[in-house]
């Protein structure tokens, strides 16, 4: 059974589902699963701060904030937080839904951004470049 399945599933069944947490490089995410989320009683989503981005990009996580109960959503990962807002403002959400997003860093993260950090730099991406 597919993951917006599955959530289809809880709701049909009065289930109040308020907290969904997807695991680290979820893929699970499609227009049906943002649809789902969208229609369900979830009051906070975490996710990866990858999955964030490429879910604001593909246009899923503006359905998904159309959720009127989704207070919170919260990410992990090594992305950093500026740039994931800045995806955020630039994808032309809006500042009520970009104030729902908070960051929490997990043992691994702060490594893996010096790690991305340094393959930027041999590749001669400066980190203003992407914070700008």
């Amino acid at each position: 059974m597919a993951a917006w399945q599955l959530l289809y599933a809880y709701m049909r069944e009065g289930t109040s589902l308020r907290t969904l947490t997807l695991a680290e490089h979820c893929r699970a995410m499609n227009d049906e699963f943002a649809d789902a989320v969208a229609e369900s009683s979830i009051e906070e989503l975490t996710c990866d701060t990858h999955q964030a981005d490429e879910w604001t990009l593909r246009g899923q996580m503006r359905k998904i904030l159309e959720n009127p109960r989704l207070q919170r959503v919260v990410c992990r990962g090594a992305l950093s937080p500026e740039y994931t807002r800045r995806v955020l403002v630039e994808s032309q959400l809006s500042a009520a839904d970009v104030r729902k997003f908070s960051f929490v860093e997990g043992p691994r993260d702060a490594d893996m951004r010096r790690i991305f950090m340094a393959m930027d730099e041999a590749e001669g991406i400066s980190s203003s470049d992407e914070e700008a």
